[in-house]
């Protein structure tokens, strides 16, 4: 399969819709995305994104966020911008308060299993140290970015999902 991290032979969901159902299920589920949510390459995000200011790029923990931030700093130094970088992890809670924050949720020490927990991601971070990540005004974009960054409360374009093919150019 060349370079493609997909490492299976189960078959792809086709790329449009083809209305096949199988016992009055729809086979291939989807929705309309708006238009300029999904980009093709990360040469054509990195041009959409540098017109702004700031730009939040939040996602889900398995995202290789450093990756995508590599590939975007070097489309933006062929643009000829100014880029300063916040990875939201600075403002991460210690492991010994998330490890304490997690204990009652842990089950007994011989226990398999423990309890639903009831924090929120915003539970895992130290508000202050959040507050703290601030827009550089003599860079051309700010873009703070990783798992949570949207509890920055940054003002800017928000990019909730990863473009397709952002991790192989």
């Amino acid at each position: 399969m060349g370079n493609s991290k997909r490492e299976t032979t189960q078959y792809l969901m086709p790329h449009l819709r083809n209305g096949e159902t199988h016992e009055g299920y729809e086979v291939y589920p989807s929705f309309e995305l708006e238009e300029n949510r999904i980009f093709d390459s990360i040469k054509i995000f990195a041009k959409k994104i540098s017109s702004g200011n700031s730009v939040i790029i939040d996602g889900y923990v398995g995202v290789d966020f450093e990756g995508i931030r590599k590939k975007l700093d070097s489309e933006f130094n062929v643009l000829g911008k100014k880029v300063h970088w916040v990875n939201v992890e600075l403002a991460l809670k210690s492991e010994d308060q998330i490890n304490l924050m997690a204990e009652p949720f842990m089950g007994d020490v011989d226990s398999l299993f423990g309890s639903r927990t009831t924090l929120g991601l915003e539970d895992y971070f130290d508000l202050d140290a959040l507050k703290s990540l601030k827009i550089d005004s003599e860079s051309d974009l700010n873009i703070i970015y990783g798992s949570g960054a949207q509890l920055a409360n940054w003002s800017g374009q928000l990019f909730e999902r990863i473009p397709r093919g952002s991790t192989s150019g």
